[in-house]
């Protein structure tokens, strides 16, 4: 799940991993840390859920998170994780 959750509204960030990870018994994810750019050719952001690796940990809280990571050394953070269903 590469470069989608970032654009999920904060309040529909829980149902929307519920619903990934009903359907998977682990999941690879990429999540951009940074605000986009290519909104402002519309008139909105992209990026709605902009947050700090903490925030998406506490929302994978219900999961086994095997790995987490962020590379925080360049101008667009990216959080990568590794989660699995509990008890799979």
């Amino acid at each position: 799940c590469t470069d989608v959750m970032e654009h999920i509204p904060p309040e529909q960030v829980p149902d929307v991993i519920e619903n990934i990870m009903d359907c998977v018994g682990a999941c690879f994810f990429k999540i951009a840390m940074f605000s986009d750019n290519m909104g402002a050719l519309i008139g909105q952001p992209l990026h709605l859920s902009v947050f700090p690796i903490q925030w998406w940990l506490a929302m994978f809280s219900d999961y086994e998170v095997l790995y987490h990571a962020t590379d925080q050394n360049t101008s667009h953070p990216y959080a990568t994780l590794y989660v699995k269903s509990k008890g799979d």
